[in-house]
C-alpha cells in the first residue's frame, strides 16, 4: 500500500530545512567554516540541531569536545532596510585573520536572499585579499529541505572552485555521500576498495572527507558515480555540463545484489567486466558464508521499518530484506525524483505500507495502524514519533540527537556482513 501527503494548509515537515543541510555539508570539509548570513535566531537553533549532535563524520572525532562555532552576521531590521554588504566584508576578512581556514562557505538564508545583497560581489572582492578560498550557497529555506541544502553547497564547490583539467583513464568521483551519516567514513572506504579492487581509481567524495585539494581535481576523473540521488543527481549534471564528465545513476549499492549490479554497471563503462565478475564472485563467496555463520544462530525473521531519505529508504530495505527481515513500514521522508518513485513502488506488497513523503502527524498515524512492526530503523525523528506505541528505534539516519557507535559500512558487500553482525546482537539482547 502507498500512501502520499494530505492535502492539508496545516502540516509539520518531518526533515529539517536547507539552512541546516549546507550547514552539515560544510562540517564535511575538512578546514572549512561555514559564515551563516542570518539573523540571530537561525544561528541559536543550530546550535540544537542535528548536525551537532554528537555524531560526527570520522574524520572529525577528535574534535569531539569542542564547541560548535557557528559564526553568524546576525542580521537585524536595520541590516533589512539598509543592507548587510558591509558587515558581510567586514566578517569574512575577521574570519580570515583570526581563523585562517582553508575554505569560508556563506550560508545565504531567508532574510538575506529577501533583501538582496550582492553577496557574489563581495565574495569577489574579499577573495582579493585573503588567502582562504571563499564559496556562496544560497540556503534559505525557502528554497527546500536539508537535503536540497547539502546538494547547493556541492553544485557551489562545482560551479565556483573547479576548473577544467585533464581527463585521468579509469577514475571516478563518488557524488551524494553525506559525510555526517555514521556509516558514511566505513561506506567510501568499502567502495574505494571494491572500486581499487577492479582496478578504479576514486579522485574525490562529493562530500566525505575529501580535502580542497581532492575537490579541486574532481574534474580529472573520467566517470562520476552518483550514490544518493537526491543530493547527488543535479550536482553530477553540472559537472556533465561544465567540465564533459558522463554520470552514472544506478540502484545504490546496498546488500550483494545490489552491489553486484552497481559494480557491473560501473565495469561495464570502463570495458572492465571479466575482472569485476572476478571480485564479485570472491566477495560474495566471502561475505555468504561470513552472513550464514551468524545465521546459523540468529532467526532474521523481523518485522521492521525503515525511514530516510528516498535512495537510502528503499536501498537499505533491499539489504533488510536479503537478510530474512520483513519489512512492515518503508517511509521515504521527503518526495522522491521520478526515477526513485518508481524504484519504491517496485518495492510494494500486500503486507507493506510505503509513504511518500509524510508529515509528522501522517507518520504517527500509520504507526498507530501498524499491527506488526518490531523495530524501525530511523533518525531521532522517529524515536520521537514511535516512542507513544513503545516501538523500538535504532537511529542510523540523520537527524541524530545521540551518540552512536557503528563498526562498519551499510553499502557494498561488506554492508551485508556489518547488518548481519548488529542484528545479531540486537536479536540476542532482545531475548535477554
Amino acid at each position: 500500500m502507498i500512501l502520499y501527503p494530505s492535502d492539508s494548509s496545516v502540516t509539520e515537515p518531518c526533515v529539517p530545512g536547507m539552512l541546516n543541510g549546507a550547514l552539515r555539508a560544510v562540517k564535511c570539509i575538512p578546514g572549512a567554516l561555514p559564515l551563516l548570513h542570518a539573523s540571530q535566531g537561525c544561528q541559536e537553533s543550530l546550535y540544537f540541531d542535528g548536525c551537532f549532535s554528537p555524531v560526527k563524520p570520522r574524520f572529525c572525532l577528535q574534535k569531539m569536545t569542542d564547541e560548535p562555532f557557528i559564526p553568524s552576521t546576525i542580521i537585524n531590521e536595520q541590516d533589512v532596510i539598509f543592507g548587510t554588504e558591509e558587515n558581510l566584508e567586514v566578517a569574512l576578512h575577521q574570519l580570515c585573520e583570526k581563523n585562517a581556514p582553508r575554505l569560508i562557505a556563506i550560508l545565504t538564508s531567508d532574510a538575506s536572499e529577501i533583501i538582496g545583497d550582492d553577496v557574489t560581489d563581495v565574495m569577489v572582492t574579499v577573495r582579493k585579499s585573503v588567502s582562504s578560498e571563499i564559496i556562496n550557497a544560497e540556503a534559505g529555506s525557502l528554497n527546500g529541505d536539508h537535503i536540497d541544502g547539502f546538494r547547493v553547497v556541492i553544485e557551489a564547490l562545482i560551479s565556483q572552485l573547479m576548473e577544467p583539467r585533464e581527463k585521468r583513464d579509469y577514475t571516478v568521483n563518488l557524488i551524494g555521500v553525506a559525510g555526517d551519516e555514521v556509516s558514511s567514513w566505513f561506506d567510501v572506504q568499502e567502495l574505494k576498495s571494491i572500486l581499487s579492487a577492479v582496478g578504479i581509481k576514486t579522485c574525490a567524495v562529493l562530500l566525505s572527507g575529501s580535502t580542497l585539494s581532492d575537490i579541486a581535481d574532481a574534474p580529472q576523473a573520467s566517470l562520476n558515480l552518483v550514490i544518493n540521488e537526491e543530493i547527488g543527481l543535479q550536482p553530477a549534471r553540472l559537472m556533465e555540463e561544465q567540465f564533459d564528465i558522463p554520470y552514472l545513476l544506478s540502484q545504490p549499492p546496498y546488500g550483494i545484489q545490489d552491489t553486484c549490479l552497481w559494480l557491473q554497471n560501473v565495469a561495464s563503462h570502463f570495458g572492465l567486466e571479466e575482472r569485476a565478475q572476478k571480485i564479485m564472485e570472491k566477495c560474495t563467496s566471502h561475505i555468504l558464508h561470513a552472513v550464514r555463520k551468524y545465521e546459523r544462530d540468529i532467526n532474521f525473521s523481523l518485522d521492521t521499518g525503515v525511514c530516510a531519505d528516498p535512495t537510502t529508504a528503499a536501498g537499505f530495505s533491499h539489504l533488510l530484506e536479503e537478510l530474512g527481515c520483513t519489512i512492515t513500514l518503508l517511509s521515504a521522508n521527503r518526495a522522491p525524483t521520478q526515477h526513485m518513485h518508481e524504484i519504491l513502488c517496485a518495492c510494494d506488497a500486500q503486507w507493506k505500507t510505503i509513504l511518500m513523503n509524510p508529515d509528522y502527524y501522517q507518520y504517527k498515524e500509520t504507526l498507530k495502524e501498524i499491527e506488526d512492526i518490531d523495530v524501525i530503523f530511523g533518525g531521532f525523528i522517529d524515536t520521537l514519533a514511535a516512542a507513544e506505541y513503545q516501538i523500538p528505534v535504532i537511529e542510523l539516519f540523520y537527524p541524530l540527537m545521540r551518540m552512536i557507535e557503528w563498526d562498519g559500512p551499510l553499502m557494498g558487500f561488506k554492508g551485508a556482513e556489518t547488518m548481519a553482525r548488529n542484528l545479531a546482537k540486537y536479536s540476542i539482547q532482545q531475548w535477554i
